[in-house]
This record gives structure tokens, sequence and C-alpha cells, in this order.
């Protein structure tokens, strides 16, 4: 039997993350909004294992959060990595900087094991 691994990647906010994931079987990057709050991220968590079951690996860059996300993701069984937003890699003169863009960044360098974790 295959174990697949659904890789996600959060822009995140105070009031609301960015969600790009991409699903394991057709390659398709998929995005939505979360607000954060506990109850919504348990609910975005059970969305993506109903649509992709297997593993669920999620990265975000340090900031406002803390870790607090990472520990209730941790809880509700994900692999969490917070990853150390001074590292990311970006283009030079790269300035348009958009939630959307930022999360599709973030789950392309996430998914090429191109992060370092804080």
């Amino acid at each position: 039997m295959k174990t697949s691994i659904t890789y996600v990647a959060l822009d995140t906010h105070k009031k609301q993350h960015h969600v790009a994931w991409v699903h394991p079987d057709t390659g398709e990057i998929q995005q939505f909004t979360v607000a954060n709050l506990p109850r919504e991220i348990e609910r975005m968590v059970k969305k993506l294992r109903a649509q992709a079951p297997g593993e669920i690996h999620v990265c975000y860059e340090a900031g406002v959060c803390g870790f607090v996300l990472q520990r209730q993701l941790q809880k509700l069984g994900c692999v969490c990595q917070v990853i150390a937003p001074s590292l990311v890699l970006r283009k030079p003169g790269e300035r348009v900087k958009t939630d959307r863009r930022d999360a599709r960044k973030l789950l392309a360098q996430f998914v090429a094991g191109q992060l370092t974790e804080v």
C-alpha cells in the first residue's frame, strides 16, 4: 500500500492564514483562506484529510503566530515545520508581495526541500 504525503504551506497572519496545498495524486495546487481560530484550523485539517488521506506535512514562516500554531497542528496529527523567514529564497528585486503568491512560493520550496526549519 502506497502512503502519500500532502504538502501544505501557510502564509500566516494574526486574523487569518492563506493556505496553499498540493494534492499528492494529481499534483494540483489548491488555495483557500482560513481564520486563525482553533476550530477553523481543525476544520481545515479535516477537510485536507477528506480530500487527500495520508500524512499531512505543514510549514509556515516564523512570525506573529509563534509556535502555538505548530503545537495545535501537531496535536491534530500533522507534521509541522516552522521556517526561518530570512532563509526563504527570494529573487533580487522581487517586491510584489501577496498572500496567495507567498503561500504558493513557500509551498514550492517546501516540496523541493529547500527550506530551513527554526
